[in-house]
């Protein structure tokens, strides 16, 4: 059974990457500074939409 469910695994199967918001969880769990700002770019162009901030 897939962790993720259907519809987004579809989706990545479908452009061949990987989803933003893994990247971005990844990013942020380096703790590496360079990566945080990275996650932060992509936060703001890509996922602000879906997860606006609190």
């Amino acid at each position: 059974k897939p962790f993720w469910g259907p519809s987004l695994l579809a989706a990545a199967e479908a452009s061949a990457t990987v989803p933003a918001e893994l990247v971005y969880a990844d990013l942020l769990a380096t703790g590496n500074a360079r990566c945080i700002e990275a996650a932060e770019l992509l936060y703001r162009s890509r996922l602000v939409d879906r997860f606006p901030p609190y």
